[in-house]
Parts: structure tokens; C-alpha cells; sequence
């Protein structure tokens, strides 16, 4: 098969990859059989906040309970002297019900249900029937008392949404912002915040398990739970500036290798262009005259085929070479042949040294026949140990080395530049590790650094020949043995 045809190969598996993971990771952030259509949230800086969830359920008998729950103590009719949430209100089309921060359940009905599966500071909705394919809106009304940390001169809350949560397609936060007090107002990650009159409000998405959080600093409140501070708003003017830049260093590089992921083809069209291209020869078609002296089962070795494939004609060609110089001497008898060994001691090279090895092993009085060696063969029938020991000889007959001084290995030249895409998939796994709950786009980074790794993989699993070239003039020989192989097969 031509080279090119390889190129093609590898870059259509490539591609494959490429749009395999694409697809495979936007189902993990986006897809899945319940997810939220719709998710608008109304918050005022007095602390009362208002969720409204559009579910939308793809498959039957699977969903009893559509929740969401918070990392902050969740109380119902009851305050706390530490930071927590209260719920005031629920509205959903089955039995709302709350478990709060101590595991109290209240709801109408199936309590000890609620009781052993739902987490701590937990909201939801019950059917106990499950839920029928379609779109159910819950809306949940509550009333913060986050902690509030100031200077004096300002005040900063942060307030985590949501952090472990199914996918949210499209997202809307309201700020109230009628008192005027809201000095600086960010979100976790990054989204769209625009005014509107006396409101800012945000759009975006929230992918699964994504960070959802609205921080804001404002110049006058009149909080339950303060801490003291200084430089409230310097610091978080800073802090959110630089995890601006670091989330949009992470975007770029999420980028960066979806595009090496999907132009794995022209990259690796361009690695053969200049590593594995051969210089352009002009040979005739046929050649009748041996293009260089050589032993014949270097021939075979290196010019027949690849550089590195041997087959049993390279044994044939070394026993009739071997013959002609008088070392052996082939009679045929029949269907099958004898070979006398003649000179033993002559001057050999490693390989017709390995024959001569064979035959002396197998032959009997000085002569090898392949009838006598059938009649061994038949009878050590069952012996797996003796025929084992013979097929061992048999096949090294055809494994030879020798070849790879001839060309520079396309693989070993793939497997290093594999190695060198391994340094950046290394870096952005243990940076997904520290740092994934902040910055969420670290996995789309991570999965198609490694889809960039993969292709390599494959462009290694090519013929060594394809990323690889032949060095010095060996091409050209290679081309003229060809011409002379089509001389003696057409003409001769």
C-alpha cells in the first residue's frame, strides 16, 4: 500500500477519535436523561432569593424525586447563630418537601421515604409514581443570612448556587439592585451581566457539576453574620480579576487542543511532508544488471518489501547463494530435496550463519533432508516440548535484524513526538485535579490533550516506512532493485 494511503488512514481514525470525544463530552456536560431547561433565579441583596427550575425528564419510571440541595445549613420556621439558609416557600406539581440541616423532613407524606434517601439541607419534589417524560417547573423561595465580610466601608457575600447539579442548558440570574448599593458584582465562572434599569441580569449555562456562584460587594447592608476585613473591595476586584485571566488562559487552552484535536490531519500530512517524504528519483522501469552487490537475504530484507520484512524467499535465496560459492550442495530428490554440508568452516556473515546452524542441527551424517526431517517431525508427534523446539527454529529462520541501519524509523520518531504530547495532557490532568471545581473547562482541556495523544498512537501503529525515510542514497537502490525485480519477472 502507498504511504499516502496510511496518511489517509491515520488521519480518518484521527478525525474519528476527534468527533468520538466531542461528542462524548458534550453529553457528559450537557446531555443525559434529566437535565434543566431552564433555570432563573431572583435575588436581592436583602437576602431573599427565588429559584424557578424548568426540568426536563427524557425517560419514564427512572426520576421519583427532582431536588437540589446546598452545602450551607437549610432550616425551615427556625433561625440558627451561624450562617444558613431558610426556606419560606416551595411551589412543584407533586409533594414538595425539605430535609434540613439536623434531618428533619417535612412533608405531607411518605417522611421515612424522604428520610433514608435524600441528603441534608435538601429541597425537592416527591412523585412517588416517577416522573413521566416532559418538563415539570419547581420554584423555591428562601431567605439568606450568609456570612458577610467587611471594612467598614463595604461589604462583600458570596453566594454558591450550585456546585454538584445536572446539567443547566440555559441560565438567568436577576440581581435587584434598587437600593444602588451593589459596588462590584461577579460570577463564577465568568458569564454575561448585563443592566437593565435597576437590575443586572446574567445569562449563560452551567455545565454538569459546574461552579454556579454570584459574588458582589456592596456599600451599605446591614448583615446578621459580619466578619471584619480590611480592603473588602481591592481584594476582590483582584481576586476576580486574576481568576478572570487564569479562566480565560484555561478557555484558551481548552481551544488550542480542540483545534489540534480536529486539524490532526493537515498536522500529521505535514509531519510526512518533511520527516517521512522520499527524495524524487528518476529510475527506468526495468533494469537488467544487479544494482549492487549484496547478499541475498539483505535484499530481501531491506529492498523486496519494507525495510524491516523477511520472508522464507530470503532463506531460499541464502541456501542457493550458498551453493553457488561451494559451501553446500543441493540435490533434488523428487518432491523433496538433500543438502550436503561442504564447507563448514568457511568465512560466514550472522545470518547465513544461522542457517548453516539449522542444517547442522538437522542433519544427519553431514546432509539435510527435508524428507527426513518430515519423518522427525511425525515422530515426535505429541511431544509438545521436541515440536516447540523446532518451530522455534524454524521461525528464526525468518526473524532477522539488520534492516533499521537503513532507514530512520517512522515509529520511533512518532513514539518520541507521542511523548513530547504526554508533557501538556500531564499538566492539565494534575491541574485538573487541584483545580477543577473553579475552573470546570480544565476537563474539556484534559480530554482533548489526551485525543491529541491518542492520534499519535495511532500514526505509531503505521508502517515504520511511512513517518520514516531511507537514509543516504538507500532509496534510490531500493528503486533500481524494483526495476531489476520487474526485468527478471517481465522480461527475462
Amino acid at each position: 500500500m502507498r504511504e499516502e494511503w496510511y496518511i489517509v488512514m491515520v488521519a480518518a481514525v484521527a478525525v474519528a477519535l476527534a468527533a468520538g470525544g466531542y461528542a462524548a463530552l458534550e453529553l457528559y456536560k450537557y446531555g443525559g436523561n434529566l437535565y434543566v431547561a431552564e433555570y432563573e433565579v431572583h435575588f436581592s441583596p436583602n437576602g431573599t432569593l427565588s429559584e424557578t427550575y424548568t426540568y426536563q425528564v427524557k425517560s419514564g419510571d427512572t426520576y421519583r424525586m427532582l431536588y437540589r440541595f446546598w452545602d450551607a445549613p437549610l432550616t425551615y420556621q427556625e433561625e440558627l447563630d451561624e450562617p444558613y439558609i431558610e426556606v419560606t416557600d416551595i411551589e412543584c406539581p407533586y409533594t414538595p418537601y425539605i430535609k434540613d440541616y439536623a434531618g428533619r423532613v417535612y412533608a405531607s407524606h411518605s417522611q421515612l421515604f424522604i428520610q433514608s434517601v435524600a441528603f441534608r439541607n435538601e429541597v425537592g419534589c416527591l412523585n412517588s409514581e416517577y416522573y413521566s417524560p416532559g418538563a415539570y417547573v419547581i420554584r423555591y423561595d428562601y431567605r439568606l443570612y450568609p456570612p458577610v465580610l467587611t471594612d467598614g466601608r463595604h461589604y462583600h457575600m458570596n453566594i454558591q448556587l450550585a456546585r454538584s447539579h445536572i446539567p443547566y442548558h440555559h441560565v438567568t440570574m436577576i440581581v435587584d439592585n434598587s437600593s444602588g448599593a451593589i459596588v462590584a458584582l461577579y460570577t463564577h465562572p465568568p458569564m454575561d451581566i448585563r443592566r437593565e434599569g435597576t437590575q443586572y441580569v446574567i445569562s449563560g449555562k452551567s455545565r454538569r457539576n459546574g461552579l454556579l456562584e454570584l459574588e458582589m460587594v456592596l456599600s451599605s447592608f446591614s448583615p446578621k453574620f459580619s466578619y471584619h476585613e480590611e480592603g473588602i473591595l481591592e481584594k476582590t476586584v483582584d481576586t476576580n480579576t486574576a481568576y478572570r485571566t487564569r479562566y480565560e488562559v484555561v478557555d484558551f487552552l481548552a481551544a488550542l487542543f480542540k483545534t489540534l484535536a480536529f486539524c490532526f490531519p493537515p498536522i500529521v500530512a505535514a509531519i510526512y511532508y518533511v520527516h517521512g517524504r522520499e527524495k524524487r528519483y528518476t529510475i527506468p522501469r526495468y533494469l537488467s544488471y544487479v544494482p549492487k552487490k549484496r547478499k541475498p537475504w539483505k535484499v530481501n530484507l531491506v529492498f523486496k518489501g519494507g525495510a524491516t520484512d523477511f520472508d522464507m524467499n530470503g532463506f531460499y535465496a541464502t541456501l542457493l547463494d550458498l551453493q553457488r560459492r561451494g559451501i553446500i550442495s543441493i540435490t533434488p530428490e523428487g518432491k523433496e530435496i538433500s543438502i550436503r554440508i561442504i564447507a563448514p568452516e568457511a568465512p560466514l556473515d550472522s545470518y547465513e550463519r544461522k542457517v548453516m546452524k539449522f542444517l547442522k542441527k538437522y542433519a544427519t551424517d553431514g546432509i539435510f533432508s527435508t524428507e527426513e526431517m518430515k519423518r522427525r517431525i511425525h515422530h515426535h508427534r505429541g511431544d509438545v516440548a521436541a515440536l516447540t523446539g523446532m518451530k522455534r527454529d524454524f521461525d528464526g529462520l525468518t526473524s532477522v535484524r539488520g534492516g533499521m541501519r537503513f532507514i530512520v524509523n517512522g515509529r520511533i520518531f512518532m513514539a518520541k513526538v507521542f511523548a513530547l504530547s504526554l508533557i501538556p495532557m500531564t499538566v492539565l490532568a494534575i491541574s485538573y485535579m487541584l483545580w477543577h471545581a473553579s475552573y470546570p473547562l480544565l476537563l474539556d482541556s484534559l480530554v482533548f490533550s489526551l485525543i491529541f495523544s491518542m492520534q499519535f498512537l495511532v500514526a505509531i501503529a503505521a508502517p515504520p516506512r511511512v513517518f520514516g525515510r531511507w537514509k543516504r542514497e538507500y532509496f534510490r537502490e531500493k528503486m533500481e532493485w524494483m526495476s531489476f525485480r520487474r526485468f527478471l519477472l517481465d522480461m527475462a
